[in-house]
């Protein structure tokens, strides 16, 4: 049984042996399978609390403590996502089968924790490169060095220089794969001097992706590549609002410091609410047309003096949410009862009496504009004497509309037609 269990064995502990030859490989390799499952949920995860952070800015605006709250959330965890992301780079070995007698560095590039992309790093032995390579968007490199040679690293850049060089190589044997973590923060300062290369001559650069960007974040992006943000168009999409769903020049093409760029940011169709409380009703109607809102309901009530004529009340409330062309209510404030409103003397109630009857004979289907409604329609507008009746009738119309509390011009000048022939034919 003994010699069996041997025979069956011996491949499994001979492959044993060489994993623990080889711990320290075994071990990143297991951390690498351990940290990518975590990476999908990591990305869905992430992306739900970029949406909740759209939705909330698009919804309140970009300064309610609300959507600050969510999107300091969100970057919060992207920061701790690419953290992970930093580590399942760092956990790799690449390549894990180097050519036959050569060996692998392979690592990742860091400052202040944060991958680095886009440096140069070299292997050299001695002064001589043997091998360059650029660390790609998650901060990592490979390269393929030979065996039995002492090969040092450094790592550079375009504008920057040399920012770190070993000050000792490293031998490696044949077949062996190491991982090198750099941190650019608190790294020695190289002692050679930088490789001499020619400057560049083109000072073109790739135009970076903005499209899927929260729009506050894509004008950072703008500003940071040197260039300049351009025309800013809105188009409906509720799905991205708040993102850039656009952008001129495309990705990838070539720009310089200053250029232009043009956005187009997604919207859910929606513009907020104005405040119109205290303004006069030409003043809300003026207002209302700029935020793209239209006139609703008219409604009156009793107020103070100082808001006889002005906006006591709207709904949709200020800074609510509402369909672009939508309407807004309004109450418009109205003097008080009893002695503060006097009713017309009995010249402009007989002038009221026929006004109406020209207009229900002239408008039947309307019906709306009896006497007694004109009367009391006439008492608002403190149209209490002919000579008061006559300073209206010669006055500017949309200060008729006003005081009337009539919606449109065209009412108004139906009834001041009507009243001005009911007050000839009193004369005469």
């Amino acid at each position: 049984m003994s010699s069996n269990f041997s025979a069956k064995s011996r491949f499994s502990l001979d492959g044993l042996g060489g994993d623990l030859d080889n711990i320290e490989e075994v071990s990143e390799r297991v951390r690498l399978a351990e940290l990518a499952m975590a990476v999908p949920l990591a990305d869905m995860r992430q992306g739900q609390m970029d949406r909740e952070a759209a939705r909330a800015a698009a919804r309140f605006g970009e300064s309610d403590p609300e959507a600050r709250s969510r999107a300091a959330d969100a970057q919060s965890a992207r920061m701790r996502f690419d953290g992970l992301r930093v580590e399942l780079v760092r956990a790799r070995v690449m390549p894990a089968t180097p050519e036959e007698g050569a060996s692998a560095i392979s690592g990742v590039v860091t400052r202040g924790g944060q991958p680095v992309a886009g440096a140069t790093v070299s292997a050299f032995a001695g002064d001589r490169r043997l091998e360059f390579t650029c660390t790609n968007a998650a901060g990592g490199f490979s390269l393929a060095v030979p065996a039995d040679l002492p090969v040092g690293l450094s790592v550079s850049f375009k504008d920057e220089g040399e920012l770190f060089r070993d000050r000792q190589g490293m031998t490696l044997r044949p077949g062996q794969s190491l991982f090198r973590h750099i941190e650019l923060d608190g790294a020695a300062a190289p002692c050679p001097p930088p490789p001499a290369e020619p400057p560049p001559t083109d000072s073109t650069f790739p135009m970076i992706r903005l499209i899927g960007q929260i729009e506050a974040d894509a004008r950072r992006l703008v500003a940071a590549q040197g260039l300049v943000l351009g025309e800013r168009s809105e188009k409906e999409d509720r799905d991205q609002a708040g993102r850039v769903i656009d952008q001129a020049p495309a990705e990838g093409a070539q720009v310089r410091a200053g250029d232009s760029v043009s956005i187009v940011v997604a919207t859910d169709g929606a513009v907020d609410v104005p405040l119109l409380l205290g303004l006069t009703r030409e003043d809300a109607r003026l207002t209302l047309a700029k935020a793209e809102l239209d006139e609703g309901k008219i409604s009156r009530k009793e107020a103070p003096p100082e808001l006889e004529g002005r906006v006591t009340a709207q709904s949709p409330e200020a800074g609510a949410r509402a369909a672009r062309r939508s309407a807004v209510d309004l109450e418009i404030g109205i003097p008080k009862g009893g002695t503060a409103q006097p009713r017309p003397n009995e010249d402009v109630s007989r002038v009221a009496s026929l006004a109406a009857h020209r207009l229900a004979e002239r408008t039947p289907e309307t019906g709306d504009e009896d006497e007694a409604a004109l009367e009391a329609r006439l008492a608002g507008a403190k149209v209490r004497r002919l000579a008061d009746l006559d300073k209206l009738l010669a006055g500017d119309r949309a200060e008729a509309r006003d005081r009337l509390g009539l919606r449109t011009l065209a009412e108004t000048d139906r009834l001041l037609s009507a009243l001005g022939r009911a007050r000839k034919d009193l004369d005469g």
